[in-house]
């Protein structure tokens, strides 16, 4: 998938396996990519390089909470039904291009 933020282009990756949502972002250098997390309320960012930003939406792709910044080596839980919650984390910086309320639209892009 792919999402458009300020004129820049953004492939997002959605992990399919334990393993692959287990590690996350972990261990990426130099973070040019997002992963969406559906059935999501919960991330860490132990073993992380660098900062990142995350954006919690419903099932409607509305961001309900924005968290800017957020450091290696910690927790988020959000508390909300994990049916009802879903997780994009961004290389650090794109977060400041939303607002809580805006709704995303992520689309599958053939290239």
């Amino acid at each position: 998938m792919k999402l458009k933020i300020n004129n820049q282009v953004i492939n997002i990756k959605i992990p399919l396996t334990l393993e692959e949502k287990m590690i996350g972002l972990s261990n990426e250098p130099n973070i040019n990519f997002g992963m969406y997390f559906k059935n999501c309320n919960a991330i860490q960012t132990y073993s992380m390089q660098e900062t990142i930003d995350i954006l919690v939406l419903d099932n409607y792709q509305q961001i309900i909470f924005i968290f800017n910044d957020f450091q290696p080596n910690q927790i988020l839980e959000v508390k909300r039904n994990i049916n009802d919650t879903n997780i994009l984390e961004l290389p650090k910086g794109l977060g400041k291009y939303f607002q809580v309320g805006n709704t995303l639209y992520l689309k599958k892009i053939d290239e």
